[in-house]
């Protein structure tokens, strides 16, 4: 899957895989990325993300809130297709979207979202330093302010399933209290409507979806 990250693919095991399957696949491909063995900063980033799927797989609770919300990206994409470029959302998609807080509880902090820390890590390693940060509009969602060689930048991570043009609409419009802004970055874990992106462009605002974020080896 290119939308939401794949713990699975990423541990390279089925979807029926017993724990020790799981388990024995993390020690495989830690012997193969962990930093002590391999430095190159694509293994790092690599092994952030095995730990990640490892985290999430081995605990059954975790597990099961995972493949709610992997069977709920499949009902997504069964009943509207990708491939469709129509103007707004399909009529079937708000009654699916709404099923999307339910996948677990609200979390009290942005920094509780693992999706959120998965793009500060990515930040960081990216020689960005957070100026300010955690505004946030709902749940799943969080505004921080970077900078970069003198170059600052607002980015909203969010952590949901398709963003439209209201969403990035929301993020041009945004006003922000401190220090000037250079441009607009958007991250999710989902995926942005066609709309959305000719929205984002005429904005000149940076997009990056799950499929450009797996490319990255998030």
């Amino acid at each position: 899957m290119n939308i939401l990250t794949d713990y699975y693919a990423i541990l390279g095991v089925p979807t029926t895989a017993t724990r020790r399957e799981i388990e024995r696949a993390y020690r495989r491909l830690a012997r193969q990325y962990h930093p002590d063995v391999n430095p190159s900063p694509e293994a790092h980033e690599r092994m952030a993300a095995i730990n990640e799927a490892y985290q999430v797989l081995r605990d059954p609770d975790q597990r099961a809130q995972y493949n709610q919300r992997r069977g709920f990206w499949l009902q997504l994409q069964q009943q509207a297709p990708l491939s469709y470029h129509g103007p707004g959302l399909r009529p079937e998609w708000p009654a699916l979207l709404a099923q999307a807080p339910s996948w677990w509880a609200p979390p009290a902090s942005p920094r509780e979202i693992p999706f959120v820390r998965r793009i500060l890590r990515l930040l960081r390693r990216r020689g960005y330093r957070l100026l300010q940060g955690w505004k946030r509009e709902d749940p799943w969602m969080a505004d921080v302010l970077v900078q970069r060689r003198r170059q600052r930048t607002l980015v909203r991570i969010h952590d949901y399933p398709i963003i439209d043009e209201q969403h990035i609409t929301a993020l041009r419009d945004l006003p922000w209290k401190g220090p000037k802004i250079v441009r607009r970055a958007y991250f999710t874990s989902g995926m942005f409507w066609p709309a959305a992106r000719a929205v984002a462009d005429e904005a000149g605002m940076v997009l990056y979806d799950g499929a450009r974020l797996a490319e990255l080896g998030l």
